[in-house]
């Protein structure tokens, strides 16, 4: 089977400073001073302060933070490397919507890192990036269906069309 690759943290630096250069704005819509400070920080290697920063910008609900928290705890850059406390991140942002964080989550599905390995879960979560337009995810999704039961496949076909982002 083809995996995933979690979108990496120099991947996520690059997409930061990308954005920051083409728009003027940072990472977070609407952000205030302590995103910038953590989107500068971050894209400097500062992960101390990075992670302090995305801390309490996530926990005050702001899914690009959790993202980027959860990101963090997968690399081990700032907190140290912990799978299950990623995803615990990357779900909070992916329940919101964020498709970095569903993409990711999705991963950890598949891989079984962080959380028991459950492909229903995977093809769940990578159908919802996939239908943000996602090739790649799309691919794993059909991948990963061959997989499942067609009780299953049912299953991930009603959450998907019933689902809604949440707001924290």
């Amino acid at each position: 089977m083809t995996t995933k690759k979690i979108i990496s943290g120099r991947q996520h630096r690059s997409l930061l400073a990308l954005a920051a250069t083409l728009s003027g704005l940072v990472f977070f819509a609407g952000c205030d001073r302590t995103a910038q400070e953590a989107t500068a920080a971050y894209g400097k290697g500062d992960y101390k302060t990075a992670y302090a920063a995305y801390s309490k910008l996530a926990k005050a609900g702001q899914p690009d933070a959790q993202f980027t928290l959860g990101l963090m705890y997968f690399e081990g850059t700032g907190p140290d490397k912990d799978f299950a406390e990623a995803v615990r991140w990357y779900r909070r942002a992916a329940n919101q919507g964020q498709v970095m964080a569903q993409n990711n989550l999705g991963a950890m599905y598949m891989e079984g890192k962080g959380v028991q390995q459950d492909f229903a879960e995977a093809a769940f979560w990578f159908t919802l990036v996939a239908n943000a337009g996602d090739t790649h995810a799309k691919q794993l999704r059909d991948t990963l269906a061959i997989r499942l039961t067609a009780a299953e496949q049912d299953a991930v076909r009603g959450r998907v069309q019933n689902w809604k982002p949440l707001q924290e």
